[in-house]
């Protein structure tokens, strides 16, 4: 027995003299804190604690975080370095790493955070830039305005909006209003329209004001084929000439917009591979009750007498910059082609292919019977078809990105010919489909990224299907050059890159996307910013 006890006091004592020197070794490496025991690195005198990091130092996530005071360092674009990692483990609402420090630093907030000053980058040779972000090569300054005081409010008034959406199964338009909040201040291709509450008017990126007279005019969400930007006021078409700062009638012809209308960047729908549109009126004769005679022969019933239709349509082809036709005008839709050489094409009944440069059908999946699980396995038309609505909502559309093309499936029922399932996916240029996580939903696709929606849940997945912000934001914008808004409705939000780097702090109330290189954040209480990405 006293063997016994003397063998367990034995084991004891080695056990807590281990024990003892493990915790003395994680203390020291900075594993945990003792509230009692003070590190080396005191606050008041700035000394690195053992992480390296004194105390007094705020160790930005995010770039550019030099003072306004035009001694930041313009030759050296990687002084500002964003993280890497995505931003979908919720950080909080500061721009500061914790480190081993053993209290936070200084909180960021829209008060205190600053970003390099346009006017100096500019002098130092940099330009307002549209090309995707690189963390190398862009930054994001701060335009100070001195034409106008920026408004405190986010908004004075609101607006009417009418949305333009297609009813499937009556194969009719149908007009749909609703009212939004206006922005006291919004960019719009490169510009920024400024309310002030009574009236409206149009400043340049560096927020010079152009016109103080802009009531009525609206954006066209379009560009000429001179990449200029136009404005719409009733049914005209106009164009902002700098030099006279007065608004142009311009003679665009919208049968050539690139299928989407939105804040699109320059180049967005640009022709390709030397073909251009061109189209042509006729008239068109053909049998508006097909499917039905169809349906009627296929189950023995009684036909009905084909309904002839004779109306004049307006059909669309390709031709050289030449002006000789190289794929005749037989389309009821067509877009540019893409730069791997692809181009979409539809009928009346909106159904949409793909063809190559010789006219020749690539992807075509109309008419394919499918027996889809979700229908229990009943007979159902596959097909690709125009989206219901053609603003920014669906963007991805027509073109490919980086490999990858958005296009609308819908399933037709086989016996009824009735649309029954509408859903968007993302497709290669030889017509396989990208493989979107269960239970998620696409909501855009722009610069090689996935928005997708699970629930109320937003994340983004590039095309290798890795997360580059986890699936936990109640917001999500767009990817436009290069950069997206994320947050929490009714909360914070912040702007991330294509690798997931936090590039603007989670500090604000409204970040706009970026238009043509200009970007607007707001904070409730401190007001509006104007910021330029530049490179």
């Amino acid at each position: 027995m006293k063997k016994l006890l003397g063998f367990l006091t034995k084991l004891f004592t080695i056990t807590l003299l281990v024990s003892i020197t493990a915790a003395v070794a994680l203390y020291a490496e900075g594993y945990y804190d003792i509230s009692f025991i003070k590190r080396g690195g005191d606050k008041n005198t700035g000394a690195p604690d053992a992480s390296g990091v004194s105390d007094n130092e705020i160790v930005s996530d995010y770039a550019d975080t030099d003072s306004d005071d035009g001694n930041a360092d313009p030759s050296n674009p990687s002084e500002s370095t964003a993280p890497s990692g995505a931003p979908g483990q919720n950080r909080g609402e500061t721009a500061v790493s914790s480190g081993n420090t053993p209290s936070a630093p200084a909180e960021i907030t829209a008060e205190n955070y600053s970003y390099p000053s346009a006017s100096s980058l500019y002098a130092s040779g940099y330009k307002l830039d549209v090309t995707k972000y690189i963390p190398s090569v862009h930054r994001i300054a701060e335009v100070k305005v001195s034409d106008v005081a920026l408004p405190k409010n986010y908004s004075h008034r609101e607006e009417k909006v009418t949305t333009q959406v297609y009813d499937d199964s009556k194969a009719v338009w149908n007009t749909e209003e609703s009212t939004r909040v206006r922005p006291a201040l919004e960019p719009y291709m490169g510009f920024i329209i400024y309310d002030d509450g009574t009236n409206h008017s149009l400043m340049d990126s560096d927020g010079r004001l152009l016109m103080t007279k802009f009531q009525g005019y609206t954006p066209a969400y379009m560009r000429d084929e001179y990449q200029r930007p136009l404005f719409r006021r009733a049914k005209q078409l106009f164009y902002v000439d700098r030099a006279t700062r007065s608004l142009v009638p311009s003679g665009y012809n919208e049968a050539f917009a690139p299928g989407l209308l939105f804040d699109s960047p320059s180049g967005y729908g640009d022709a390709n591979n030397n073909l251009y549109l061109y189209y042509v009126d006729t008239t068109e004769v053909y049998v508006a009750n097909t499917k039905k005679i169809a349906y009627a022969e296929h189950y023995g019933r009684q036909v009905p007498e084909p309904v002839i239709v004779e109306e004049p349509v307006r059909l669309f082809g390709y031709m050289y910059a030449s002006g000789e036709v190289a794929i005749e005008a037989q389309y009821h839709y067509a877009f540019n082609f893409s730069d791997n050489g692809l181009a979409v094409v539809g009928n009346r009944d909106r159904q949409l292919w793909l063809i190559n440069k010789s006219g020749r059908t690539i992807i075509n999946v109309n008419s394919n019977i499918l027996y889809p699980e979700e229908r229990n396995r009943r007979p159902t038309y596959d097909g690709y078809y125009m989206p219901v609505t053609n603003g920014p909502e669906q963007r991805g559309m027509f073109y490919f990105d980086n490999g990858l093309m958005r296009v609308r499936q819908l399933y037709t029922d086989y016996y009824d010919l009735e649309p029954v399932i509408s859903e968007d996916l993302l497709i290669s240029s030889n017509g396989t489909r990208f493989n979107i996580p269960a239970g998620y939903r696409l909501v855009w696709y722009s610069d090689g990224i996935l928005t997708l929606k699970k629930d109320e849940y937003y994340g983004c997945m590039n095309t290798s299907g890795r997360w580059i912000a986890q699936p936990v934001y109640t917001y999500a914008g767009p990817f436009s050059e290069g950069l997206c808004v994320l947050g929490y409705t009714g909360g914070m939000k912040g702007m991330i890159d294509t690798e997931g780097n936090e590039i603007i702090p989670f500090i604000y109330d409204k970040i706009s996307e970026v238009s043509s290189g200009v970007i607007t954040v707001w904070r409730e209480g401190y007001g509006w910013k104007l910021l330029n990405k530049l490179a």
